[in-house]
């Protein structure tokens, strides 16, 4: 028989989302703050101008990966992937449309 589990209460439940949302935000100010550095030219080629709503999409897609590594946080691992996975979803688009 197992042991009954632990009930979790709302303030520990609201405490680990307000967590996520502050590593998140983490990650976005980290990216930027790399954009603005010396390799910013890499990232601008790499990204094409790193407008707003492409930053939304690389901070959504790197959080679902690092969702689905079961990651409590978001690494420069997933940052990357969701670059390469976007890079790839673009010129596959672009490809098609030809």
């Amino acid at each position: 028989m197992k042991a009954p589990r632990p009930q979790v209460k709302k303030s520990a439940a609201l405490s680990r989302g307000k967590a996520r949302l502050r590593a998140h935000a983490a990650l976005i100010y980290r990216f930027r703050r790399e954009t603005q550095s010396t390799d910013a030219a890499v990232v601008q080629r790499t990204l094409r101008g790193p407008t707003p709503f492409l930053l939304r999409r690389v901070s959504q897609e790197a959080a679902r990966l690092s969702a689905l590594n079961r990651r409590p946080v978001i690494t420069q691992r997933e940052v990357v992937a969701a670059l390469e996975q976007l890079r790839r979803r673009r010129s596959a688009t672009l490809m098609a449309g030809a």
